[in-house]
């Protein structure tokens, strides 16, 4: 499942300990896909941000998306070095189709 995202400021985006620009948008490819929790990989060649594994969680759903929080993958009891906000607003199916 391709998810296209919308990066928002929220309580403000990190790499490290540093405070960081609200990025372009950008699309992710989805492994593992709950409701309340995305699982997947950056896919957009060319954005700081190319393939990075994340994990977004349900933070709110609002009449056109849901919001998420954003952060990298990271080993248990470490804590992560990318952090962020995004919103969908819709979710494509992007597996093949028959016919």
């Amino acid at each position: 499942m391709k998810v296209e995202v919308e990066p928002i400021y929220g309580w403000g985006w990190s790499i490290g300990d540093a405070f960081v620009d609200t990025p372009a948008g950008f699309a992710i490819d989805a492994v593992a896909y709950t409701g309340d929790e995305i699982q997947g990989v950056i896919a957009q060649p060319g954005h700081a941000l190319d393939r990075l594994n994340v994990v977004l969680t349900l933070r709110m759903r609002l009449p056109d998306g849901r919001a998420y929080d954003l952060r990298d993958c990271v080993e248990q009891g470490r804590q992560p070095t990318v952090v962020g906000f995004v919103l969908i607003r819709q979710l494509q199916d992007s597996s093949p189709k028959d016919g």
